[in-house]
């Protein structure tokens, strides 16, 4: 499919960054890995678009969990975390597509589903992020992540976009999945699900300087999706979402010998080995 030029991308993604880093991030609590192959998952089916919250609630997004962007060449509005923010850009309500004002909404993808979604293109928007901020609390080193999920796009315009996956941790941030939305809008639109994943090892170079660290006990990282293409008042922008997201931490490290994880190698391979012998 074709989509947006890699140097306009590139471009979109540097004015994304560079609000973000300069937000300024209050310390809150957010998604928490207690256990090592732990999955957590989202799903949005209590999210009706009503903004957000500390702590969620009401249809609100938990805002100690996630922070929005909105935004274009010129500048951007943005929540922080722990902030609640009602009705309006952040606070869409719901809909199952067709919408024109630009923001985040709770899109009804079919069958009762609901996802977090974003149209752009009302007021000059031509990108958005959604970020959600993950904590390691294992007790170990996490230094590879698998994340999974789907992506939901209404394709009602004649207009290329992307919704990409990205991971940033201070200055450093990479974007290694990319979705592309058809430059042609679909004769009856309708939602159409994509599920994507990738397996992230850390420590990984950034795109523009900087490293993503493996993260030691108490340390986060964001987990972001950008929205965005070239801005055009004609066409506009198809209504795109996220749903489904699952996210699991591992260590690669070598336990140290008599910690309980080495026990529980150990105990793991020797059961493997037993059965093994069994004729």
């Amino acid at each position: 499919m074709s989509g947006p030029t890699p140097f306009r991308r590139i471009i979109l993604v540097l004015f994304a960054a560079f609000f973000l880093l300069m937000s300024g991030r209050p310390v809150q609590a957010e998604l928490t890995f207690t256990l090592l192959g732990e999955t957590l998952t989202i799903d949005f089916q209590d999210y009706t678009g009503a903004g957000l919250a500390s702590g969620g609630g009401g249809g609100a997004l938990d805002s100690n969990d996630w922070e929005l962007v909105i935004g274009d060449d010129n500048g951007s509005l943005q929540t922080s975390f722990g902030d609640t923010v009602g009705v309006g850009v952040f606070g869409r309500g719901m809909s199952s597509g067709g919408v024109s004002d630009s923001g985040y909404y709770s899109f009804e993808t079919g069958g009762g589903n609901r996802a977090l979604g974003i149209q752009l293109g009302d007021a000059g928007f031509s990108f958005g992020i959604p970020s959600l901020r993950i904590r390691n609390q294992t007790g170990q080193v996490v230094d590879a992540l698998t994340v999974r999920y789907d992506v939901w796009v209404y394709n009602d315009s004649n207009n290329s976009n992307y919704f990409d996956l990205e991971f940033s941790n201070g200055s450093a941030f990479i974007d290694p999945v990319f979705l592309d939305t058809p430059s042609a809008a679909d004769g009856t639109p309708e939602w159409v699900q994509t599920t994507l994943q990738y397996d992230l090892l850390l420590p990984e170079n950034g795109l523009f300087g900087g490293v993503l660290q493996p993260l030691a006990d108490g340390d986060s990282m964001l987990v972001e999706w950008s929205g965005g293409g070239r801005f055009d008042a004609l066409n506009g922008f198809d209504e795109m979402a996220i749903d489904n997201i699952q996210i699991t931490a591992f260590s690669t490290a070598i336990p140290e010998p008599g910690t309980p994880l080495a026990l529980c190698v150990v105990s793991g391979v020797m059961a493997l080995r037993r059965r093994s012998r069994k004729p």
